[in-house]
Formats: structure tokens, C-alpha cells, sequence
């Protein structure tokens, strides 16, 4: 994510493929939403419900990805997880202020209903320090909707995240929902249910990085953690 200085005026919009010509950026803060055209990046990744999760990004361009993904083996019971995952991606717009990116994922199901599901996002990063420290919302199934024979439901979120690139291999964050909205009545806020998320990615070369997370589903519950290890690998034409 490339994150210049947060300024809240208004600013003269500059397309994002003009940016897209530089080598792939060691810093996370410094990376584009999007990979870069005909670049790849795949992941797998481990936490305590599941194992193999994985997916994999595609640039079309410099601007617009898409991607699979599919949620592994439940390390419980040791059953698939019976749908994947179609994503999409757009980089938007960019000002020298923020950058956002467009997204979607549809879950298809390997069952009866096939396609029941969709969520969209439109992560957004303001910075703070430049290339350093920023926040990141409207990310994370910012509106979700499900749906069946009888009835259309529909979640609304509002994810927040602070993080920190305190050198350039080393990218740090911590996240937490602030309130959920659901048109079935299901509501709560950060003082009723507060989930935190501690995540670390340690860039090891502009191809390869290893992340974890140290996650409360809710603080209110403390018994309630989850742990993730992963791996993130990178292909392609990286550097345009």
C-alpha cells in the first residue's frame, strides 16, 4: 500500500496505473492494493480451526486482480471446506492522501444453493507518517450479503485497523470491528462484543513473507483466541 501524508482537504485525483511501473516494494506500507500486471501471489496459511487455507491473486493490470480462495481442512474433524471462493479487486483511485481499492468475493458452494452468498469491501488506507503509520478502514466484508428461498439478509461492519512499518521488513497491526449492523436486528458495537486481532508479517524478500496473527474474537471472553501462521509467495512480472 503506498500511504503519503493524511491531509482531510480535498485533492486533485491521480490515476493508480500511473504508479504501477516501480520495482514491488519490500515495505508492505509501500505496496500496491492490486499486483501488478501479470504478477501472482499465492498464500496458505494455518490457524486453530483450520488448516491449508489458501489463495492466490492474479494482475490482470496494474490496477485490477483477480483471485481464488478456499478454506482448507477443519483440524477437528479433518472435513474440507466445501466451497471456493471467486475474488476481485479494483485500485480505484489514489490521492496523495489515501488510496482504495474496490473488492468482492462469492463463495461457490460444492451442494445444493451453490451460490448463496457475496460480500463487498472497499479497503481504504489514510497515513499518518508517510510510508510509516496510517489506518486502514472500510476493509472485511464491509457489507455481506446472504440470501435463500425465503429471505435476503444483509450485515453492514466497520472494521478498523491501525498499523505500523517500523523498518522495512517488519509490518505490524492491530485491528478490531468498531459496530455491526444486520437488517435482521442481530446489532452489536465494540462494548458489547470487541474483538482485537495482533498481526505481524515479516517481509523476507520481495517474493516471500511470513505473517501471523494473535486474535480475541471477543475480549469480553478471553478464552476465546486464535492463532494463524502463514506464508505468502510472489511470481510473475513483480517489477512491471
Amino acid at each position: 500500500m503506498r500511504v503519503p501524508k493524511l491531509v482531510l482537504l480535498f485533492a486533485i485525483l491521480i490515476p493508480a496505473s500511473s504508479l504501477g511501473n516501480s520495482p514491488f516494494p519490500l515495505a508492505v506500507a509501500k505496496r500496491p492494493f492490486t499486483m501488478p500486471k501479470n504478477a501472482f501471489e499465492s498464500k496458505i496459511k494455518f490457524n486453530n480451526s483450520s488448516v491449508g487455507i489458501i489463495s492466490t491473486d492474479y494482475g490482470i493490470t496494474n490496477d485490477f486482480q483477480i483471485g481464488i480462495s478456499w478454506g482448507g481442512v477443519a483440524s477437528q474433524n479433518l472435513k474440507p471446506d466445501r466451497s471456493i471462493s471467486l475474488n476481485v479487486g479494483y485500485y480505484a483511485l489514489t490521492t496523495p492522501y489515501s488510496f482504495t481499492m474496490l473488492s468482492m468475493s462469492m463463495p461457490f458452494y460444492m451442494e445444493k444453493d451453490p451460490v448463496r452468498n457475496v460480500s463487498f469491501a472497499a479497503p481504504t488506507v489514510f497515513t499518518i507518517i508517510p510510508s510509516t503509520l496510517g489506518i486502514m478502514a472500510f476493509y472485511n466484508d464491509l457489507v455481506a450479503l446472504k440470501w435463500s428461498k425465503n429471505k435476503v439478509e444483509a450485515d453492514f461492519a466497520v472494521p478498523f485497523q491501525l498499523y505500523w512499518q517500523p523498518t522495512e521488513q517488519l509490518y505490524l497491526n492491530v485491528s478490531t470491528e468498531i459496530a455491526r449492523l444486520n437488517t435482521a436486528g442481530n446489532h452489536s458495537h465494540i462494548a458489547q462484543t470487541t474483538p482485537l486481532n495482533f498481526g505481524a508479517l515479516f517481509a523476507a524478500t520481495d517474493s516471500i513473507d511470513v505473517m501471523g496473527s494473535f486474535e480475541f474474537s471477543e475480549l469480553q471472553d478471553p478464552t476465546k483466541v486464535s492463532l494463524m501462521l502463514g506464508m505468502a509467495f510472489r511470481g510473475g512480472r513483480l517489477n512491471g
